[in-house]
């Protein structure tokens, strides 16, 4: 899978990537004046923006500028204010989500996929538990599923029934411990060379 946050140039690639932390400051890619429209600050481009409508904000950092966009969030859509802070807040919202998906794709690497990816998730460094309730695994794809305190390595079959590996059929749910939750499979340990 394709990294999203560096490469092919296209439209998921300019949502997730023109706002940026850099210098823990949001910057915005592209959003410095013409000419040569530079990255900039958001600081610098809502500045800018308020002076080319002919508000003065005032705004000397980021913690500055935060601050004041706070306060004008009430003026709401109606004024320049208000559309201003709710830019202000997407900003910065869309680029700590792309700070966030930057380390992800870091530890991942380049050759991860969806479902190594969903294999991944975890709760404080343990691999989630899924309610049968909430979703089943794919059909045929072999996980670890849970009935009272019993573990067993399983894969569930086009009707919705586990079966042991090999071939025993697991207790449904009018058994005394029916199976509650299941897990994908750990991958298996790297090869020493």
């Amino acid at each position: 899978m394709k990294r999203l946050t560096t490469d092919d140039v296209n439209s998921i690639f300019f949502g997730l990537n023109l706002f940026f932390v850099k210098d823990n400051e949001v910057w915005i890619r592209g959003g410095g004046p013409d000419p040569d429209y530079q990255d900039c600050t958001l600081t610098d481009w809502i500045n800018r923006a308020a002076a080319a409508q002919g508000i003065e904000l005032d705004a000397d950092d980021a913690e500055s500028l935060g601050d004041i966009m706070c306060d004008c969030l009430q003026y709401g859509a109606d004024a320049t204010e208000g559309i201003l802070a709710l830019l202000h807040a997407a900003a910065v919202q869309a680029a700590e989500m792309r700070s966030r998906l930057v380390s992800i794709e870091n530890i991942l690497g380049d050759k991860y996929t969806l479902d190594h990816v969903r294999n991944l998730i975890q709760v404080d460094g343990q691999t989630r538990w899924v309610h049968c309730d909430t979703q089943m695994p794919e059909p045929g794809v072999r996980v670890l599923v849970c009935c009272g305190d019993f573990v067993c390595e399983a894969y569930c079959d086009i009707n919705g029934y586990f079966h042991r590996i090999p071939q025993e059929k697991l207790p449904g749910e009018d058994s005394l411990y029916p199976i509650t939750h299941w897990m994908p499979l750990p991958d298996p340990p790297e090869q020493e060379e």
